[in-house]
C-alpha cells in the first residue's frame, strides 16, 4: 500500500500568504491613518504659521521705531541740535532729522495719509513693513518742547529729543492688518525707549521689551 506523502510546504505557503494579505491590509490602513493625522496637522499649523510671520511684521516695525528713537538721541548729543523722530500718523514713513530741517520735509496726505512725499533725503529705509502702520502717537506737550518748536511749520508728526540726553515723554502705536497693536514708549527723563509687546482695547499693555 503506497504511502501518501503530505507536503508540508503548501499548507505553510497558504498560510503565509493569508498572512501577507492580512498585514497587507493592515498597512494600508495605517497609511490612511497616519495621512489623515498629517492632513489635520497641516490645517491646524497653516494659520498659527501666519500668525507667526505676521507678527514678525509688527514686530520688526516696533524694533525699527525703537533703533531710529535712539539714533535721535544719539544726534542730539553729539550735534547738540534738538533732533526729531518725524512719524506720518496713519501712514507708515519715519525719519530722524534736526528740528531745524523740517523745512525739508513736506507731507502730502491723501487717503488715509497713505502716501507721502520727501524733498532732499533719502528715505528707503524709513518704512515700516508694508502690514504695519502707525495708528496713534501722544508726546508731552510743556514750556521746553513749546520753545524748542518755536518758528517750526513742520507739519509732520514729532517726538523731540535733546542735547542733553533727554526727550518729550511720547508713546506711539503701531498697528498691522489682522488689528494686533503694539506700542513704542519714550521716557523723557532719560531719552530712552521700549516696546510694549501687548496692548489691549483700551491703549494700555504689557509685556515691556
Amino acid at each position: 500500500m503506497p504511502h501518501q506523502i503530505h507536503n508540508p510546504i503548501r499548507p505553510n505557503f497558504t498560510c503565509h500568504a493569508g498572512e501577507l494579505r492580512r498585514r497587507s491590509g493592515f498597512s494600508m490602513l495605517e497609511m490612511m491613518l497616519v495621512l489623515a493625522i498629517v492632513l489635520v496637522v497641516a490645517a491646524l499649523a497653516v494659520p498659527a504659521l501666519q500668525g507667526t510671520i505676521g507678527n514678525q511684521a509688527i514686530v520688526s516695525g516696533t524694533d525699527r521705531v525703537q533703533a531710529a528713537m535712539g539714533q535721535a538721541r544719539v544726534q542730539a548729543i553729539r550735534s547738540g541740535d534738538v533732533h526729531a523722530l518725524f512719524y506720518q500718523r496713519n501712514g507708515q514713513w519715519f525719519d530722524v532729522a534736526p528740528l531745524n530741517d523740517h523745512g525739508k520735509l513736506t507731507s502730502q496726505r491723501s487717503n488715509g495719509g497713505q502716501s507721502v512725499s520727501i524733498h532732499d533725503r533719502e528715505l528707503s529705509e524709513n518704512w515700516l513693513p508694508r502690514q504695519v502702520r502707525f495708528v496713534a502717537g501722544e508726546t508731552e506737550i510743556n514750556a521746553r518742547s513749546e520753545a524748542a518748536s518755536e518758528g517750526s511749520n513742520a507739519r509732520l508728526d514729532a517726538v523731540l529729543f535733546y542735547p542733553d540726553g533727554t526727550s518729550q515723554d511720547a508713546r506711539l502705536l503701531l498697528q498691522d492688518e489682522r488689528g494686533r497693536t503694539m506700542a513704542v514708549e519714550l521716557r523723557g527723563l532719560t531719552g530712552m525707549a521700549k516696546t510694549i509687546r501687548r496692548v489691549g482695547s483700551n491703549g494700555q499693555g504689557s509685556g515691556a521689551k
